[in-house]
């Protein structure tokens, strides 16, 4: 059983795995998904007209699971709940996104939305533009933290649910592919003083790309564990300046990557991560495990 299955936005990437789970005959039963299709959107944002299908939606309405259940059906926005409760007492706390975002996505839901393959006539991923990592040579990861920060202005990835998990003394960032400056605003709103707030892990917003972590996050974060979600197979992440900035701002962390892919492999060297106090972990297959034991 699955308490609760969070669809993150309208990115391929994001998607096809979950479109083949509920299509399954063999799928777990779900209690609850929070997804933000075409319909929150309008509630969001009080669009008129007719809504735009999209595959997700549908599936979820026509196996009968509660759809942003937590939200009375209403969009899924950080500062809307303070927080929502699973059973074995896990809260959940959304960060992101807020109205603003979802606004910059309302605009071209159509076309990410075919991207995604969500509508018919959906393109390849691969035929998508994006940002593109300059050749960054030898890793030298001083040179690299310092180097400027160009953030993500994606709609789509702006649009990405980032929650905030805490369970049994544990506290777990997923960011999805959230813009930074929207995690740091709720992040500054959670806050209790000038303290800042301890994670046991985080997972590296847009699968560590240059775009999306900055060193700024690590003024109001102390984290010693990183997770990264990619095989770097289209965009060719992870970003060799967020691995850095990580590195620089987190001293003794350790970097759990599920491949071990050409991005990956130069930050294996023995003398790198000797020098700057860093470990890394990877998967097997894109499988990888973090162990976390509660801390009570």
């Amino acid at each position: 059983m699955i308490d609760l299955l969070v669809v993150t936005h309208v990115d391929r990437d994001h998607i096809e795995g979950v479109l083949e789970l509920l299509k399954s005959p063999e799928r777990p039963q779900i209690k609850e998904i929070w997804f933000n299709g075409y319909r929150q959107l309008e509630e969001a944002l009080g669009l008129r007209g007719a809504s735009q299908g999209e595959r997700l939606s549908d599936l979820i309405r026509e196996l009968s699971i509660p759809h942003n259940a937590a939200f009375g059906g209403r969009p899924v926005i950080s500062g809307r709940l303070k927080s929502a409760e699973l059973p074995g007492g896990m809260v959940v706390e959304v960060l992101s996104p807020d109205v603003s975002k979802l606004r910059k996505l309302e605009r071209q839901w159509v076309l990410e939305c075919r991207r995604a393959g969500l509508l018919p006539g959906g393109g390849d991923l691969r035929q998508r533009g994006g940002y593109t990592e300059r050749r960054i040579g030898k890793l030298d990861i001083d040179r690299l933290s310092a180097m400027p920060f160009d953030p993500d202005d994606a709609a789509a990835n702006g649009s990405s649910i980032a929650v905030l998990l805490k369970w049994r003394g544990r506290s777990i960032l997923m960011a999805a592919d959230a813009h930074e400056d929207q995690i740091l605003r709720s992040l500054k709103r959670i806050q209790s003083g000038k303290e800042k707030i301890q994670l046991d892990l985080l997972k590296v917003s847009h699968h560590a790309s240059g775009r999306n972590t900055s060193s700024d996050l690590f003024d109001q974060v102390i984290c010693n564990d990183f997770a990264v979600s990619t095989n770097g197979a289209v965009h060719g992440h992870p970003d060799a300046v967020a691995l850095a900035r990580i590195i620089k701002a987190s001293p003794h962390c350790t970097i759990h990557c599920n491949y071990s892919s050409s991005r990956v492999k130069p930050w294996l060297a023995p003398a790198l991560r000797a020098k700057h106090k860093y470990e890394v972990q990877t998967g097997t297959d894109g499988y990888l495990s973090v162990e976390l034991a509660p801390r009570e």
